[in-house]
């Protein structure tokens, strides 16, 4: 596998940095090209920011042609980082439940912001996690400002993470801890690193708040507080130390120096605290704003421990163009920049993309459209020789299209009478097969009697003057098929409602009232006992019911007016079992 070279773009609160690197199969990286522009607006307001860094990174792709896909590292004042413990989920849940945690401390809603985490370590219990995001509207103007520069962004890096990789690529770490300082503009970043597990807290505390105590005390502008500074760090060497202003440049560096070491000797006790009684072995500075000299010795004697700076240009093959004794102070500024190269080096190698999702589709979609366009052209001429061959009988077929089109509005209307007469055979072909239940139900017919028959006999005295039969057909609402159906002219068919059969017997007779007594049978005329003529009412309905063919036996009607003639008529309403057919 080649060497690849990746562009990367630093933006830092005041200054952009634009740098080539080469990283290698061995795992080496080299530092091809270096580019640093300061930003010109008043750091003290920081709406002035994104101007400048878009007017700075004109001025450097200016000098550097040809560079588009790169990728890109926001500074640590516009990224919200926030360490998460959350139980062991699955890595598809894990996302929903960070959403929902974070959600509760965060200032704003979670979609406005565009956002990624890191895993700190996972003990299948619980696992450890940094957030980190930035405001969706923030990110997507800073990428329209690369957009109409002509650059892409491959990724969207945060700063805070990437001093980790850098101090990881640098030393031999093994089993201990050390802490890197990254002292910036607005703030300054404290990464607590070992071989395997690493903490990260964000300071607001930079090289801005000294030159702001500067200002004051001069009553001069933040501006030329600023200019006064970079020439007093500049310069130290040879200013007189007893000049009054460089005595008060020295005040307010060692008042700065003293707000540092409060800040870094709660931290260290704080991280004592989390990682359960082990510190650091050592600190190492990093950023423009360690550059002055004695901020090394303040930190060393006030912590006790070594400090020194981060070696970063030992870790890198510099080209003959890039020299890492430039004014500048390039081994100041060059460690987001290797820890963005070095982390697809190391193993242990930690970072996020907040690129927004949305861009990421765009992007990737711009990456294959030279492929598609290919495709598409490839595709758009391999009909050519067809077109070529059919060309000449272009005007016989138009003529066929033209006929068939006249004759089309006569063929759809037979195919809708076709339909029309289809649906009509198929009600009639119902019918028909109604009918031959009829003719198949004379069996039934000869058994249901039958069972009439004997039960009139056993009765007694029953008679029967009519048999009528009921047939009826119910239709039902057919109920909503899944997918609907549609005809040739594209309008949905109505389902055909469903036919339900209900069949009914009416029986009317009479029954001879007989009643015996201990002088022998009573005459006609007298009472009768109404409770007996009941028992056999209900006894003939109980035989009725009993029959194979009848599902139900409604109540009787009788006429008890003819009680004093003997006979007692009734009617009779069965319903009949529609799976026996009469």
């Amino acid at each position: 596998m080649a060497s690849r070279s990746q562009p990367i773009l630093l933006c830092g609160a005041s200054q952009v940095t634009l740098a080539v690197v080469q990283v290698s199969p061995a795992g080496t990286v080299g530092l091809k090209d270096l580019v640093v522009r300061s930003l010109d607006y008043d750091f003290s307001n920081e709406s002035g920011w994104l101007p400048a860094v878009e007017a700075g990174i004109r001025s450097l792709i200016h000098q550097r042609k040809g560079l588009s896909d790169m990728d890109v590292i926001l500074p640590g004042f516009k990224i919200l980082t926030k360490a998460l413990k959350i139980p062991h989920v699955e890595t598809e849940k894990r996302r929903q439940i960070i959403a929902y945690e974070v959600q509760q401390s965060l200032p704003y809603a979670i979609d406005e912001i565009t956002w990624d985490t890191q895993m700190v370590a996972d003990d299948g219990i619980e696992t450890e996690l940094l957030f980190l995001a930035a405001k969706q509207d923030f990110v997507e103007a800073f990428c329209e400002i690369l957009s109409r520069l002509g650059l892409r962004p491959s990724s969207i890096s945060a700063g805070p993470l990437l001093d980790i990789n850098a101090a990881r690529f640098c030393l031999d770490l093994q089993a201990d801890h050390v802490l890197v300082v990254n002292i910036g503009a607005r703030s300054s970043k404290l990464s607590f690193v070992g071989e395997d597990r690493f903490f990260v807290r964000t300071l607001a505390l930079g090289g801005n708040q000294l030159t702001q105590n500067v200002a004051d005390s001069l009553g001069s502008s933040f501006v030329q507080a600023e200019t006064l500074k970079l020439k007093f760090f500049a310069e130290e060497d040879r200013l007189n130390k007893e000049d009054p202003q460089v005595k008060m440049m020295h005040g307010h560096g060692q008042q700065f120096a003293q707000r540092l070491n409060m800040e870094l000797t709660r931290s260290l006790l704080h991280f004592k605290r989390q990682s359960g009684g082990a510190g650091v072995r050592e600190i190492y500075l990093t950023g423009r704003g360690a550059q002055w000299r004695g901020l090394i010795e303040s930190v060393a004697e006030w912590q006790k421990l070594p400090v020194r700076g981060l070696p970063l240009a030992e870790s890198l093959s510099l080209s003959s163009s890039v020299s890492p004794m430039d004014p500048a102070g390039y081994n100041f500024e060059l460690s987001e920049i290797l820890g963005q190269a070095a982390k697809s080096v190391h193993p242990n190698g930690v970072g996020v993309n907040l690129l927004p999702e949305g861009l990421r589709q765009q992007q990737a979609f711009s990456k294959q459209k030279p492929t598609f366009m290919a495709a598409a052209a490839l595709l758009a001429l391999s009909p050519l020789p067809l077109v070529s061959y059919f060309y000449g009988n272009a005007t016989q077929y138009e003529e066929q299209v033209r006929q068939v089109r006249a004759a089309l509005p006569t063929h759809q209307v037979l195919a809708a009478d076709l339909n029309d007469t289809l649906r009509t055979m198929e009600r009639y072909h119902l019918t028909l097969d109604r009918v031959d239940d009829f003719i198949n139900s004379r069996t039934n017919w000869l058994r249901f009697f039958s069972d009439l028959q004997d039960s009139l006999t056993n009765a007694r005295d029953v008679w029967l003057d009519t048999l009528e039969v009921s047939r009826r057909i119910t239709l039902l609402p057919a109920p909503e098929p899944e997918e609907p159906e549609y005809d040739e002219y594209g309008e949905i068919i109505p389902p055909e409602p469903i036919e339900q059969l209900n069949y009914r017997l009416t029986l009317s007779g009479a029954m001879l009232l007989r009643q015996s007594t201990e002088e022998g049978e009573r005459p006609v005329g007298e009472n009768y006992d109404e409770r007996v003529i009941s028992e056999r009412v209900r006894t003939l309905i109980q035989q009725f019911s009993e029959s194979e063919f009848i599902i139900e036996a409604g109540a009787p009607t009788i006429l008890w007016t003819r009680l004093e003639d003997g006979v007692l008529p009734f009617t009779f309403n069965l319903t009949v079992n529609p799976d026996k057919p009469l």
